[in-house]
């Protein structure tokens, strides 16, 4: 029960979801990351992005 619940979960994982949520994860928190950083002193110092 618990091994076959493992093996469907692991190729449903790495079928798609696993695959794209760990390019995008990953992706995302590398770009977001000194994205958000940047524009945090942008917006904090211009205050546009605050309105």
């Amino acid at each position: 029960m618990t091994p076959s619940k493992r093996c469907q979960r692991e190729q449903n994982a790495p079928s798609t979801p696993e695959a794209t949520s760990s390019d995008t994860d990953v992706e995302e928190e590398t770009v977001a990351r000194p994205q958000r950083k940047r524009k945090k002193p942008h917006w904090m110092t211009k205050g546009d992005f605050v309105t």
